[in-house]
């Protein structure tokens, strides 16, 4: 880790300014990722939190979306474990976006809504009509399931390290629910997102007129 520093720095250092997506505050949501204890000597600025999608008021449609992402062979493999355990969910309205732009062929699911991909718009609508989103602990995904105050359940990819931590680092904060992707079972996750004390993230700023003021 200190090597891959050493090398990042190198090359961040030869620029004027060092833009980090995060809050510089305690209320950042990388904690270490974005703060380490070592900074370059380029002034680092904090931009706030980057969101392509904005809060819309809507009608809940969904109990639970899925939103699967990442690389093979993993994202199958969560795919069909969680696909197998959505059975044991009843009597609740379910999307699962599989994240795979360039699919085919379609699957059917006896006990919710498959989509193979959803982008922009739709994609937005799906996240702001859903009560719980279960998705990977990515930090573009973490950036805009918070901006969007939805309630998080985080499923790191295994072995990419900087998910493992950002899933526990926001489940300590209390702004997620994280599981590994063995310990996963979505049923008992869902009902203990239904009864979780989400930290409120209403201090949390995502006004684009900040982060545009913390740039100058």
């Amino acid at each position: 880790e200190l090597v891959l520093q050493k090398i990042n720095y190198y090359y961040i250092n030869k620029f004027n300014c060092c833009w980090v997506p995060d809050l510089f505050d305690e209320n950042n949501i990388a904690g270490n990722l974005s703060h380490p204890k070592k900074m370059p000597k380029t002034p680092v600025k904090y931009i706030g939190i980057l969101n392509r999608f904005n809060k819309i008021e809507t009608e809940i449609k969904y109990d639970l979306c899925v939103l699967l992402s990442g690389l093979e062979p993993q994202r199958t493999l969560l795919e069909n474990k969680l696909l197998q355990q959505l059975k044991n969910i009843e009597n609740k309205k379910i999307l699962f976006v599989r994240g795979l732009p360039n699919a085919i062929e379609n699957i059917v699911h006896s006990n919710c809504t498959i989509k193979n991909h959803l982008a922009g718009k739709e994609l937005q609508e799906a996240i702001c009509s859903s009560n719980i989103i279960v998705a990977r602990s990515g930090y573009t995904t973490v950036m805009e399931l918070l901006s969007l105050q939805k309630k998080m359940i985080l499923i790191a990819t295994p072995m990419q390290t900087e998910q493992e931590y950002l899933a526990t680092y926001l489940a300590n904060k209390k702004y997620c629910i994280s599981y590994t992707q063995d310990e996963i079972n979505i049923a008992d996750a869902f009902n203990k997102a239904m009864q979780f004390n989400y930290e409120s993230i209403d201090n949390i700023a995502f006004d684009e007129r900040l982060v545009l003021e913390n740039i100058k």
